[in-house]
């Protein structure tokens, strides 16, 4: 099944939009659809294109096409990389419900971490203040011991501070890269990469190796990230700037969007103030935290569509030990 899903993103004209119409109306079909009349009549109504269907319909190609996917899985595999696909076990759930999600991930690490759905995102401006800095970790460490993973994206600035934050707090953190797992970028984040490995986090990618982080792959990075995400925590960012991409994907797939009440007014708060006068919940002291948890606890049964309570503690003590940065 991972093999015929990945084989499905060779075909040209076959996007990320109809593999997923395909995978919602036959998530069961295997390689043997060519010998399925009833596979193949359900094909036909989901992909109308005839060129397409002459591709995914011609057996000689689509084998073929599969024979690369098994090669492509070999090769990440030596260098220690899983590739996941749409209709794997490993595969987010939050990330399944978007409307064009990658078809494969590229993860190296801990992918038991993608099964769990509990996950936030710290995200900012590749310039933070110190205090943007400070505002980071420390909401990390906030969330890790409540027991959330921090999804992020490894840039340097605030990306970085929100992954040694969850790291120095104990727990894990997913990073997302724009390129593909065969070279870690930025380079100076190299040694910040083996430590989210060694500690039991993941680093997942779109682009498999050997694929050059091009512009248009960071904006699909964005995407990811809140995707994969409850909730999107925007701590620093000018009016415009990468980070407003994620805050508009987290508004697209109805993430929960939080923000710290800035200190401070300069460029890189700028747009902080703006998502505040919109959308966006503030966390300005240790009063707001229950009300924002709660929010995301609500925003994690309605994404998962899960009519039960949470049994989640709305603040750990150890929490409340730490918020001297709010108050």
């Amino acid at each position: 099944m991972q093999t015929l899903w990945l084989a499905f993103t060779f075909v040209r004209g076959l996007g990320a939009k109809r593999i997923k119409n395909i995978y919602d109306t036959i998530p069961q079909l295997t390689e043997n659809y060519f010998y399925d009349d009833e596979q193949k009549h359900i094909l036909m109504k989901v992909i109308k294109n005839k060129d397409i269907l002459d591709v995914l319909f011609h057996e000689k190609i689509m084998k073929e096409y599969i024979k690369q996917a098994q090669e492509v899985i070999r090769n990440h595999q030596k260098q220690d990389i899983h590739v996941i696909t749409i209709g794997d076990k490993y595969y987010p759930k939050l990330l399944k419900k978007l409307g064009d999600p990658p078809i494969a991930l590229y993860c190296k690490g801990n992918i038991d971490l993608l099964r769990i759905s509990n996950h936030i995102a710290i995200v900012g401006t590749r310039h933070p203040t110190e205090i943007g800095k400070k505002f980071a970790r420390r909401i990390a460490e906030i969330f890790v011991d409540n027991g959330y993973g921090i999804v992020s994206g490894l840039a340097v600035g605030i990306d970085t501070e929100a992954h040694i934050g969850a790291l120095d707090a104990k727990g894990k953190t997913i990073a997302v890269l724009a390129g593909g797992l065969h070279s870690i970028f930025p380079k100076e984040n190299t040694n910040l990469a083996h430590r989210i490995i060694e500690n039991g986090g993941v680093l997942i990618s779109e682009q498999a190796i050997g694929s050059p982080a091009f512009r248009a792959a960071f904006v699909q990075r964005d995407r990811i990230q809140s995707g994969l995400s409850l909730a999107v925590c925007p701590v620093q960012t000018d009016i415009k700037g990468g980070t407003q991409n994620t805050i508009q994907f987290a508004r697209k797939q109805n993430r929960l969007l939080f923000c710290p009440v800035p200190t401070e007014d300069v460029p890189a708060t700028r747009g902080i103030f703006k998502l505040l006068e919109e959308d966006a919940i503030p966390l300005k002291t240790s009063s707001d935290l229950p009300y924002i948890i709660q929010n995301i606890e609500n925003k994690k049964c309605e994404l998962l569509e899960d009519n039960k309570q949470s049994s989640k503690p709305i603040l750990s003590s150890k929490i409340v030990e730490q918020l001297n940065l709010f108050d």
